[in-house]
């Protein structure tokens, strides 16, 4: 299947409600697929282009989506429209499938951690990839290179494989240097090689999730006589630790094992919506006072808030659908806890989170200088940052960031509650805890403290 990149200046134009693009295009063939870039007399006053994925499903019209969630069919009647085609790339049919799902860090530092053992234990066996328990689902893994360094150790490497999730650690090499010894007081001891994290206090940053997965894989294996040590190599990253958050989170040297799950799953797409509904409904059946983390280091903030993991719900994106959920299954109430560029978007009346479908950041940081009484002034230099992050700092330097951020955080409470009450008719008490980049709290609503303290309650 031949594939283009197509960039189409369209001026002058109607968008029509009926979702018909009529033009001449029988030169492409069915079934080609091709990027188109829109430009309409509104997106190049606001100097942006709108990148749709489109399927020429037919010989006269385009359906215009956007990949990979499906939001909307348009089409734009032709006036005065020209496009130009340029070979580009094949795509393979894949691509127009369901988003694919990969694994999570600690799988791979496991499947490594596995094949070195295996591969000590029997010198001679080839070991291309290895079948893990991921508590629930199983895995097999596939395995790059393994070899013995003598007859006590061996070294295996993996390769990181998010999925389709934008992940930093796609392709990154997960090295596992394991070495047997005569029995020690436990059986298996798990260390932190180079470019894995360790916590302030010097442990390895191998969370619960992961050291699971560890004892359920390698428990089993270990004869009774002998202890195995486990050194996690990752030679990429002290370097792409950089690009997170980590550090702020007491993680330093390098990258952390953290998750819930060893299937990394793509979070902003529609597939994924009914399986976070599903595990959402699983969650309330036990609690009805639910935390939703948004973001990736919202389950350190809940750590340290002493919330119960069990209460802790997963939400992707779909922030507004799944209180609606909430909500629907009875819940009594959500607590938000999130980093304030992701979360103040619900201020904005904006609950998909992705950064696909709409920012908004420093329009609705602004508002709240507004109603905090800040000048124009300061409305104009926070229009003028490039980041929540920034404008939050600049706020701080002007002494009205608490201010600020107190309004946002209750009118996300606000937002959130009616939300909820206009999309399933009922009623939710919604609490919302803001944080920094740097896991600082910075603003938290009455009601949140009052959830927090019964979460600790219960737990």
């Amino acid at each position: 299947m031949e594939s283009y990149l197509a960039i189409a200046f369209i001026e002058n134009v109607d968008i029509a409600s009926n979702g018909e693009f009529a033009t001449d295009l029988n030169k492409l063939s069915v079934h080609q697929v091709i990027i188109i870039a829109v430009v309409t007399p509104l997106v190049q006053r606001s100097g942006l282009i709108l990148v749709s994925f489109c399927l020429w499903v037919s010989t006269n019209y385009l359906i215009l989506v956007d990949f990979p969630s499906i939001l909307y069919n348009l089409t734009i009647r032709n006036k005065e429209i020209s496009i130009f085609f340029t070979p580009y790339c094949l795509l393979h049919n894949s691509f127009l499938e369901m988003a694919n799902t990969g694994y999570t860090l600690p799988v791979f530092a496991v499947a490594s951690a596995k094949a070195a053992f295996l591969h000590l234990q029997n010198p001679l066996e080839m070991i291309s990839e290895v079948s893990l328990d991921l508590l629930p689902d199983r895995a097999k893994i596939p395995v790059q290179q393994v070899a013995n360094i003598d007859a006590d150790s061996a070294l295996a490497i993996t390769l990181s494989d998010p999925g389709d999730n934008l992940d930093l650690t796609r392709n990154t090499p997960i090295w596992a240097y394991v070495k047997w010894q005569e029995r020690q007081t436990e059986p298996l001891i798990l260390e932190a090689g180079e470019g894995l994290g360790k916590t302030a206090s010097g442990d390895p940053a191998i969370y619960r999730y992961a050291r699971r997965l560890f004892e359920a894989n390698l428990l089993p294996l270990i004869p009774a006589d002998k202890t195995i040590t486990i050194s996690i190599i990752l030679p990429e990253g002290r370097q792409l630790a950089q690009r997170t958050s980590n550090e702020a989170f007491g993680i330093l040297e390098g990258l952390s094992l953290l998750g819930t799950s060893g299937i990394s799953q793509p979070l902003s797409t529609e597939e994924h919506l009914e399986e976070l509904r599903h595990n959402l409904q699983i969650v309330v059946q036990n609690r009805k006072d639910l935390v939703f983390c948004i973001g990736s280091h919202g389950i350190h903030i809940a750590q340290s808030l002493g919330i119960p993991e069990n209460a802790i719900a997963q939400t992707g994106n779909w922030v507004g659908p799944l209180l609606v959920e909430a909500g629907l299954r009875s819940a009594n109430s959500v607590l938000l806890l999130g980093y304030q560029g992701k979360l103040i978007k619900l201020a904005g009346g904006i609950f998909n989170t992705s950064s696909h479908l709409a920012d908004a950041k420093l329009e609705i940081i602004s508002a709240a200088v507004v109603k905090a009484g800040g000048s124009l002034e300061t409305v104009q230099a926070v229009l003028d940052t490039k980041t929540a992050d920034e404008a939050y700092k600049l706020l701080v330097e002007m002494g009205l960031a608490a201010p600020v951020f107190d309004i946002l955080a209750e009118t996300i409470s606000q937002k959130a509650q009616k939300y909820v009450q206009k999309y399933g008719n009922v009623s939710l008490k919604i609490g919302v805890v803001l944080f920094d980049r740097q896991g600082k709290i910075i603003a938290q609503t009455a009601i949140a403290t009052e959830l927090i303290a019964q979460l600790k309650l219960a737990k």
